[in-house]
């Protein structure tokens, strides 16, 4: 039986205090060979904004992680089957985004108002 393939959960966002008062974009995540990828985030505070992933098929990482990308890539927001907002108040939520073709994903939080603490997570696997 093969194996399948998964992307262990790690920290896109690592939670910084008022980090909620301008956008957040997390760092591409590679889904090559991911049929399911999920987003898990907190945060803390009275934040007021959207999340939204978006993803490239285009973007190109640089040499090493600390680089700038070669090619910063075109990136277009996903339809989700809801808007995923935070509402002026502490909580949590779970994207799951299942079936992308395109191998970059990143998750993006745009503020309208307040401040607050996020962290994300990322993870994946393949069916």
């Amino acid at each position: 039986m093969a194996a399948k393939n998964r992307l262990q959960p790690y920290n896109v966002i690592p939670p910084i205090a008022g980090n909620m008062l301008s956008t957040l974009q997390s760092n591409p995540t590679n889904i090559s060979g991911m049929d399911d990828v999920g987003y898990s985030g907190s945060f803390t505070g009275a934040p007021v904004g959207t999340f939204s992933v978006q993803a490239s098929v285009d973007y190109q990482p640089g040499q090493n992680p600390t680089d700038y990308p070669m090619n910063a890539g075109t990136w277009t927001t996903l339809p989700l089957n809801g808007t995923v907002t935070a509402s002026g108040s502490p909580d949590n939520f779970f994207i799951d985004v299942t079936l992308i073709s395109a191998p970059w994903i990143r998750l993006v939080y745009n503020p309208t108002s307040g401040t607050g603490t996020l962290s994300v997570w990322v993870c994946g696997k393949g069916l």
